[in-house]
C-alpha cells in the first residue's frame, strides 16, 4: 500500500510540473574502447568555487577535486591534476591533451566531442548585477546589454545561442568578471547561482547580488571523457556509485554546498523538542486507542477513496506514466501507456521490460536513461527522445524519469512519465526552414505593419543598407528614400497594396552613408485566416551593379532587364542528395513543372560529374560545421540550358542530414561582367591582349623566370613602310593587314607567350620558359623571332570592300623590325625591358629595317 502511494503521489507531482522545466538531451551510447594504461591527465578549471579552487597545480582543491580523488581511489584510477582558465582547459582537452574533465556541464554541442558521467552536480544559472538595478526584469531585458561571461562555459554557449554574441564580454574566472562587474564597468555577468554567491562572499563584494529572474540555462555538471572511452567512462560512474553507497560523496557534499541549503530538522531534534509532549499524550493514550477503533473504518474508507482517486488522476491525465522494479521490469502504468505499448490492459504490460515491446529497437537507449537515473539519483527532466509505435512508425516524445524510492530512502525502481510531441516537432521543423530561408536569403525581406512602420529586417538588409537592425525597427520605409523614384511609382504601389494585390518595381534608394543604390522590390500583403491584410512584406534585390554596368556598356543591361529582375528566389531542401522540396520559383528558374523536381536526384542539374563532385567535397564539410556555404555555379535546366546562379545553403537537421538552399540566377550578370572585362583587356581591332593586360603577363612571366631560373625574352615589332598605306588605300585596309599581322604572330607562336597590340602598328611579344643557359635562350629567341619575321615578309592579299558590294584584292608586302630583350626574374623592371626591347628596335629602323637586334649592356648585336 505504502509503495503504491509513494507511485501515485510522485506522478501527480511531476504532471503538475510537467512543462516548467527546460529539456535536456540523453546521451548516445558510444562504441566499447578500452582506457588508457598511462597515467590520466586530470583537467580542473581555474577557481570556480566551490567546484574548483586554486589557480595552480599546487593549490588545486574543491568539491569536485576532492570527489575526483575519492572516485579514483575506488575505481583504482592513477593521474596528476592539470589547472588553467576553462577555455584553455576545453581546447586542450579537444586537442587529445588532456583525458578527462572533471567538472562539464552537459550539453548536446559538448556530448559532439564527448561522454559523460552521471551527474555529481545540478546548478541553475543566474543573472548578477550591482545592487539597486532595476531595470532587468526578465532574460528579454538583457538585449542590448554588455555580459560578461566565462570563456567558453555554458552561459557563454547560451548567450551566443540567444544571439547576444555581439554583447559578450570574455574573461577567465569567476572572480575576474565579478570584480570587473563591481568596478562599474559593464551591466551584469551570466553565471551558475552557486559559484556567483561563493565567489561574492569570498571577495566581500557587498553591492553585487543575484537577481530574482529566471534563466534559461541548468548545468549538470558531470566528469567528461574522449568519445569511445567507454571502459573508463564505466570506471568512473563504478566511482561515483560506491561514493555515494559509502557515504563518501554526501560528507563532501555537506561540506562544499552544505552551507547553501536550507536543512530541514531530523528526527532526533523532533524527538527532543516533542519530548515533553509525548508525556503529555500518555496520559491520554486510552482515550486515542478507544477513538481509533471508532476512527478505523472511517480511515479505511477514507485510504479507499484517496487510493481510487489517485488511481483515476492517473488514469486521465494527458500524459503516458508508468513505473519500473530494479530490474527494469514493468510493474505498472495508466491506460495510456498501455494503449501505446499495444497491450490491451495496464494489467498485461505487468513483468515485461523493454525489449518486449513495439519500441524494442530503443530499448538500450531507455534502459540506459534508466540506469543512470537510478545510479546517480538525480530526475532527468523533460528531455526529447524518439520512440517506435507497434505499428513501426517513429514519433517523439517528452520525457521526464525520477527515482522510485521506498521509506528507508532506497531506490526501488524508475518513475516515468512521457507526452507525444511529434506534431510540435514537425510545426517546429517548418518554422525553422523558413525562417532559415529567410535569414539566410540573398535578397532583403522587411515586414512592416499597416502603418508601414518595420517590424523585421533580415541580415541582408543590414548589409545593403548599411542600417542596423535597432535603428530601423519602428521606422517607416521612407529612411531609404532618395527622391530619385517618380512620385507615380510609389502611388502605383500602394494603390495595388491598399487594394490586396502584389506591387514589384524598381526603386532608387539611398544607403546610411549617403551611397545611392538600386534595388529591385516585391511587396504582397499579408492576409490572415479571415483573409485581412495584417502586415506587408518586400522581398528586395539590389541590383546596382546591375545598373551601374548597363551604364557603362551602352545600357546594353536595359534590353535584357526582363531577364534579370527576377525577385523570386528559388529555395530547395535536400537530403541525400536528392531533392524533397522546391518552391515554385526554383523549379521555373530551371524550366520545371510544380513538384516535378521532388524526389529527384541532384546530380541532374550539375554539367557534368566533375561539377558535381567538386561542389559535394566543397560545400557538405561546411554544412557539417554548421557554417553557411555560399558559391556561384553552373546549372542545367530542363531544356539543356546552362544558367549560373548565386546558391547559399545551411544545415537544417544534422540527424536526418537534411540542408537548405537559396539560388538565384545571375546568368545575365556574368555574361556582362565577362563581356566588359573582355574589352578592358583586349585591342577591339585584333583581339590582341592590350597595353595593360601586357604589363600583367610580362609580370606573371618575370615571376615565372625567377621561379624555374629559365629565361624570358620580350620582343618590340613595329611594321615597316605601314603609314604609306594607310594614306594610300584608306584606315580600311590598313586594319585588315594590322588583322592578318595579328594573325600571323599567333600562329609563330607558342600557348604560353603572349602577343600584344600597344600602339598603331606596335606590337609585342612575351617568350616564357626559355632555356636556363643564357645562350641557348638567346638561339631560342633568335629562331622565334626570325620565323616572325619571315612570316610577315610574305605577300599579303588584302579584299575591300567597293560600294558596299563588290570586293577589291590589293596586294602588299610589309616587313617588320624587331628588338628582343632577354630577362631573368625580376633581375629589371617591368618598364625597363620594354625600353630595352624598344631600344634595339629603334637601332634596326636606323640600320636599314626588317631585321632582328638583341638589346645587350654595352654593344648591341644585330642579325
Amino acid at each position: 500500500m505504502f509503495g503504491l502511494q509513494i507511485v501515485l503521489r510522485c506522478v501527480v507531482v511531476v504532471t503538475l510540473l510537467f512543462g516548467t522545466v527546460a529539456s535536456a538531451q540523453p546521451a548516445s551510447a558510444a562504441p566499447v574502447v578500452s582506457s588508457p594504461a598511462r597515467p590520466l591527465v586530470v583537467g580542473s578549471e581555474q577557481d570556480y568555487p566551490p567546484f574548483a579552487t586554486g589557480l595552480t597545480d599546487a593549490t588545486v582543491g574543491g568539491f569536485t577535486v576532492e570527489l575526483w580523488q575519492a572516485v579514483a581511489s575506488e575505481a583504482g584510477l592513477s593521474g596528476t591534476l592539470r589547472v588553467l582558465p576553462f577555455h584553455l582547459l576545453l581546447q586542450q582537452f579537444k586537442d587529445g591533451k588532456i583525458d578527462v574533465l572533471i567538472n562539464l556541464a552537459q550539453s548536446p554541442e559538448r556530448r559532439q566531442f564527448a561522454d559523460f558521467s552521471v551527474p555529481h552536480v545540478v546548478v541553475h544559472g543566474a543573472i548578477f548585477a550591482r545592487k539597486g538595478r532595476s531595470d532587468i526584469k526578465s532574460e528579454d531585458d538583457l538585449r542590448g546589454k554588455s555580459i560578461i561571461v566565462l570563456n567558453a562555459d555554458l552561459a557563454h554557449d547560451y548567450a551566443v545561442g540567444k544571439g547576444w554574441a555581439k554583447q559578450l564580454v570574455l574573461v577567465d574566472t569567476a572572480a575576474d568578471g565579478l570584480q570587473l562587474l563591481a568596478s562599474g564597468q559593464h551591466d551584469v555577468m551570466l553565471l551558475s547561482r552557486l559559484v556567483g554567491l561563493q565567489t561574492i562572499n569570498a571577495l566581500q563584494l557587498t553591492h553585487v547580488e543575484a537577481l530574482n529572474v529566471s534563466v534559461g540555462f541548468a548545468q549538470k555538471f558531470a566528469f567528461a571523457t574522449h568519445k569511445g572511452q567507454n571502459d573508463l567512462l564505466a570506471r568512473l560512474n563504478e566511482g561515483l556509485a560506491v561514493t555515494k553507497a559509502n557515504g563518501v560523496y554526501n560528507a563532501l557534499y555537506e561540506k562544499w554546498f552544505g552551507v547553501y541549503e536550507v536543512k530541514e530538522a531530523g528526527w532526533r531534534d523532533a524527538l527532543t523538542l516533542m519530548a515533553p509532549v509525548v508525556v503529555f499524550f500518555l496520559l491520554w493514550i486510552g482515550y486515542l486507542i478507544w477513538r481509533r477503533h471508532i476512527e478505523r473504518n472511517q480511515t479505511l474508507a477514507a485510504t479507499a477513496a484517496s487510493r481510487d482517486l489517485l488511481r483515476t488522476i492517473i488514469d486521465t491525465a494527458p500524459v503516458r506514466v508508468f513505473w519500473k522494479d530494479q530490474g527494469l521490469r514493468y510493474l505498472g502504468c495508466n491506460a495510456a501507456f498501455a494503449h501505446d505499448a499495444g497491450m490491451p490492459s495496464p494489467q498485461d504490460l505487468i513483468g515485461k521490460d523493454d525489449y518486449q515491446m513495439g519500441w524494442a529497437a530503443q530499448a538500450d537507449l531507455y534502459r540506459a536513461d534508466d540506469r543512470a537515473v537510478m545510479a546517480s539519483g538525480i530526475a532527468q527532466l523533460f528531455y526529447e527522445e524518439p520512440q517506435t509505435t507497434p505499428q513501426g512508425q517513429t514519433i517523439w516524445l517528452r520525457t521526464s524519469k525520477v527515482p522510485l524510492k521506498n521509506q528507508a530512502n532506497e531506490t526501488i525502481g524508475i518513475l516515468g512519465i512521457y507526452e507525444d510531441i511529434s506534431e510540435r516537432k514537425l510545426l517546429d521543423e517548418k518554422l525553422r526552414q523558413l525562417s532559415t530561408a529567410v535569414e539566410q536569403s540573398p535578397a532583403s525581406v522587411v515586414i512592416t505593419d499597416l502603418q508601414a512602420n518595420i517590424q523585421y529586417v533580415n541580415p541582408r538588409f543590414t548589409e545593403v543598407t548599411g542600417y542596423s537592425a535597432n535603428e530601423v525597427i519602428g521606422q517607416n520605409p521612407r529612411i531609404l528614400q532618395s527622391h530619385l523614384t517618380a512620385r507615380q511609382v510609389y502611388d502605383e504601389m500602394w494603390q495595388k497594396l491598399t487594394s490586396g494585390r502584389s506591387w514589384q518595381g524598381e526603386l532608387v534608394n539611398r544607403r546610411k552613408d549617403g551611397q545611392i543604390y538600386w534595388e529591385d522590390s516585391q511587396i504582397a500583403p499579408v492576409k490572415n485566416d479571415d483573409d485581412a491584410v495584417t502586415h506587408y512584406v518586400a522581398v528586395k534585390t539590389d541590383v546596382s551593379e546591375r545598373i551601374r554596368s548597363a551604364q557603362m556598356i551602352d545600357k546594353l543591361l536595359h534590353d535584357q532587364r526582363a531577364i534579370l529582375t527576377n525577385l523570386f528566389i528559388g529555395i530547395v531542401t535536400v537530403r541525400g542528395r536528392k531533392i524533397v522540396w522546391a518552391n515554385p520559383a526554383f523549379e521555373q528558374m530551371l524550366g520545371y513543372d510544380v513538384g516535378e523536381l521532388a524526389g529527384r536526384p541532384t546530380r541532374q542539374n550539375y554539367p557534368d560529374e566533375a561539377a558535381y563532385q567538386a561542389f559535394g567535397a566543397a560545400a557538405y564539410p561546411a554544412l557539417a560545421a554548421d557554417k553557411i556555404y555560399r558559391s556561384q555555379i553552373e546549372h542545367v535546366c530542363k531544356d539543356c540550358k546552362h544558367i549560373w546562379v548565386d546558391v547559399s545553403g545551411s544545415m537544417l537537421n544534422h540527424q536526418t542530414g537534411e540542408s537548405l538552399w537559396g539560388f538565384i540566377d545571375i546568368t545575365e550578370t556574368r555574361r556582362l561582367e565577362e563581356e566588359v572585362q573582355q574589352q578592358a583587356l583586349h585591342d577591339p581591332l585584333t583581339k590582341l591582349a592590350n597595353r595593360r593586360m601586357l604589363g600583367d603577363r610580362l609580370t606573371q612571366a618575370m615571376a615565372a623566370s625567377q621561379r624555374s631560373a629559365r629565361y624570358g625574352a620580350v620582343m618590340a615589332l613595329d611594321l615597316d613602310n605601314f603609314k604609306p598605306l594607310n594614306d594610300e588605300q584608306g584606315h580600311q585596309v590598313g586594319d585588315l593587314l594590322l588583322m592578318e599581322v595579328a594573325r600571323r604572330l599567333c600562329a609563330c607562336v607558342r600557348q604560353i607567350d603572349t602577343v600584344a597590340r600597344v600602339g598603331g602598328d606596335e606590337f609585342v611579344v612575351v617568350l616564357s620558359e626559355l632555356d636556363n643557359e643564357p645562350l641557348l635562350a638567346k638561339v631560342q629567341a633568335q629562331e622565334i623571332a626570325e620565323k616572325i619575321r619571315l612570316s610577315l615578309a610574305a605577300p599579303y592579299v588584302l579584299d575591300r570592300t567597293v560600294e558596299g558590294h563588290a570586293t577589291e584584292n590589293i596586294e602588299h608586302r610589309c616587313t617588320a623590325s624587331m628588338g628582343v630583350a632577354l630577362f631573368m626574374g625580376h633581375e629589371a623592371m617591368r618598364d625597363q625591358l620594354l625600353n630595352r626591347a624598344d631600344a634595339a628596335m629603334y637601332r634596326v629602323k636606323e640600320a636599314g629595317r626588317n631585321a632582328i637586334q638583341f638589346y645587350e649592356e654595352g654593344s648591341p648585336q644585330t642579325h
